[in-house]
């Protein structure tokens, strides 16, 4: 997630959306013009191994990017997608 450089931090949340219908809800900081990392293998409190969807919101009103890298178990394959939050 890469937040615009405009001066001020963006507070992102994070939905989790798991396949027993339950939802895991993170709040994060990220600095004006920083790059942020989230491995939910071990990055998400409370998200187990398991199928999800996940939607990212700005709070605050200020855009972000977003990237979703998913790799295989050995980390020699990958895809990965972009969108900017509108």
């Amino acid at each position: 997630m890469k937040a615009f450089d405009d001066g001020r931090n963006g507070l992102p949340k994070h939905i989790f959306y798991l396949d027993d219908g339950r939802t895991v809800t993170e709040n994060v900081s990220v600095p004006a013009g920083a790059r942020l990392t989230i491995t939910v293998a071990g990055d998400v409190t409370g998200l187990p191994p398991s199928l999800h969807s996940a939607q990212l919101v700005s709070t605050d009103s200020l855009p972000f990017i977003a990237e979703q890298s998913v790799y295989d178990a050995t980390l020699t394959t990958g895809y990965a997608r972009a969108g900017l939050a509108q």
